[in-house]
């Protein structure tokens, strides 16, 4: 791993110090700390490989950012800061300095209870309809994800009553448990090899060699990180690409509700996978699409990302709060294509007495839908 990251000491000894990527970092932002910044990453970089001591705020510093790409896309010199972070915490994790106590949780929970946010197996399917036969047959999965079975449940049933309304071929998986995102975020490759190995060879027993993905996570996990550890690919779409395909192809139509809607760009969506047209192209005929500030490249993360909820929940609902209030003045409705978007969003809305609905965007497109 440590010599994964020395392949990167020529990338921050190019770093000038000009200082562009604080104005766009969303943990500097939220209060100047100098300890939260690019600057800082490579500052502890150096420390490990220079075998120096390291302090707590060091080792916390990688788990704070949630390698949203902003300042990368700013960088003047091209610092690719995110896959620098991601090697920090492969290394920290390593050298045993990790995990975090949440994050370890976490772990805990998958490998026990096959999902990630500490809940029962036996009610992960609660939302799906009662009086519908569970779809099994299909060589295309909709892998639904951890957080929005039990925690954007609107969000599923939505998205599952669009592709039944379309008479889309796709299964479900009663077995589904845990895309395993937060073992690579958290650098623990070894437990994310043994994860990964084990879903692709349970979708190759079952015949699946497609997946339909709902949240951004699981989207970047099985898009990048399965690849990038196993070396094996599988075809993975999100369903918003499915439904963009399918407007293409004359077989959705919309009735434009009369709602404000904006919409929040996931930073690994859009700035990572760069689909800032696909979600527009169909809420614009759905609702009256009224654009923040910030958008699309210029993205304000959610603070949710990269594990960084699960660790330091003050300042990424700080974060989330900061993106709300750019949201309601400009509409009374924020949706978004990632279920962990939704979920701190939301958060920060019922916690700080705000108005704006938070929602995931197939629930707009399901009553618009005719």
């Amino acid at each position: 791993m440590i010599e994964m990251l020395k392949d990167y000491i020529n990338q921050i000894e190019s770093c000038t110090e000009c200082e562009m990527c604080l104005d766009v970092c969303p943990i500097y932002q939220d209060g100047k700390n100098n300890t939260l910044t690019p600057l800082y990453m490579f500052k502890v970089t150096k420390k490990i490989l220079n075998n120096e001591k390291l302090e707590q705020e060091d080792i916390n510093a990688p788990f704070s950012c949630p390698k949203c790409e902003a300042c990368s896309n700013i960088c003047p010199e091209s610092i690719n800061v995110p896959a620098i972070v991601a090697e920090l915490r492969n290394e920290l994790f390593n050298q045993k300095y990790t995990p975090l106590k949440n994050h370890a949780a976490i772990s805990e929970s998958i490998l026990k209870n096959e999902n990630s946010v500490n809940k029962t197996p036996d009610i992960r399917w609660d939302w799906f309809p009662k009086d519908e036969e569970f779809p099994e047959d299909s060589s295309t999965l909709f892998f639904v994800g951890c957080l929005p079975c039990y925690f954007i449940k609107d969000g599923v049933v939505s998205s599952y009553n669009i592709l039944k309304k379309i008479n889309y071929d796709f299964r479900l998986l009663k077995d589904e448990g845990c895309c395993g995102s937060i073992f690579y975020d958290i650098g623990n490759m070894e437990q994310a090899e043994i994860l990964y190995k084990k879903n692709l060879d349970k979708f190759d027993d079952l015949g699946i060699n497609k997946l339909i993905i709902s949240c951004s996570g699981c989207y970047k996990a099985f898009k990048n990180f399965y690849p990038e550890v196993t070396g094996e690919k599988i075809d993975v779409v999100h369903i918003i690409e499915v439904l963009n395909n399918e407007l293409n192809k004359g077989k959705l139509k919309f009735k434009k509700l009369d709602e404000n809607v904006t919409y929040q760009d996931p930073c690994n969506f859009g700035r990572v996978f760069k689909m800032f047209d696909e979600p527009r192209n169909l809420l614009r005929p759905s609702c009256n699409l009224v654009e923040m500030e910030h958008s699309k490249e210029n993205t304000i993360c959610c603070g949710a990302g990269s594990a960084v909820r699960s660790a330091f929940a003050p300042l990424s609902i700080r974060m989330a709060l900061k993106r709300v209030d750019e949201a309601e003045k400009a509409a009374s409705t924020l949706v978004s294509t990632c279920p962990f978007c939704v979920f701190n969003l939301g958060y920060a809305v019922r916690k700080n007495d705000r108005k704006i609905k938070v929602r995931y965007i197939t629930d707009i497109l399901d009553e618009a839908l005719v």
